[in-house]
């Protein structure tokens, strides 16, 4: 098993690493080599980025590698033990703070939404009390999630991240201006907390309470 080699023959683990073929986020259905990606990554890119998982399609939808892919970086789909290629490091796209290496518009982009979305952050934070550690901004086609990455056996509170580029965050941002104390922002906020539990895994305590904001959402319009 050429891809197990590589983690046990550590001496020869390069040259195996050369013969290794994987699916990537930009190979479709073709499998290539970890030098094809290093041939594709940007100037301003240090490291090969990968996901594990137990079939391509699982990990192909992953929000992590949707964040990632959204940044215009590629994707390694990867299920063997391989630290690094080519004097580059492998980082697991589901590493707790990962950090995307940014160009000069994208840095400028991230300090403007900051201030922007300064906040609504606050307000959400204020909403969710003890339920968020920690509050971010996230560039990807999702409109909020929740980072679970570092939970692993401890009840630990979750890292909520949310799109700033997404039109019901923008909404939401607009009706905390015009009134921060208004009931629809803190129903907004619940509901989109909520539903972004549901999408990373977890139960709702109340769902019939989740169903009842819906229903109210839903009257609003």
């Amino acid at each position: 098993n050429m891809k197990l080699g590589i983690h046990e023959d550590s001496a020869n683990g390069p040259e195996l690493a050369d013969l290794s073929r994987y699916h990537t986020s930009a190979s479709g259905d073709e499998v290539c080599p970890l030098k094809d990606y290093d041939s594709r990554m940007k100037q301003i890119q240090k490291s090969i980025h990968y996901i594990t998982g137990e079939s391509k399609d699982l990990v192909a939808n992953s929000a992590f590698v949707e964040r990632v892919k959204k940044r215009g970086f590629e994707v390694v789909y990867i299920v063997q033990q391989l630290k690094e290629y080519d004097e580059k490091t492998l980082v697991s796209v589901t590493k707790e703070g990962l950090e995307l290496p940014e160009d000069e518009d994208e840095k400028k982009k991230r300090e403007e939404d900051k201030a922007k979305f300064e906040g609504l952050q606050k307000v959400i934070k204020s909403i969710l009390d003890n339920k968020v550690g920690r509050i971010s901004s996230l560039y990807c086609n999702i409109t909020i999630w929740l980072d679970t990455s570092t939970l692993g056996y401890m009840p630990a509170k979750k890292h909520l991240e949310f799109n700033p580029d997404h039109s019901i965050i923008e909404n939401l941002r607009q009706k905390v201006e015009a009134d921060k104390n208004d009931k629809v922002v803190e129903d907004l906020v619940i509901l989109l907390f909520d539903t972004a539990l549901l999408s990373s895994g977890f139960t709702l305590h109340e769902p019939q309470v989740h169903a009842s904001r819906i229903y109210g959402m839903i009257n609003w319009v």
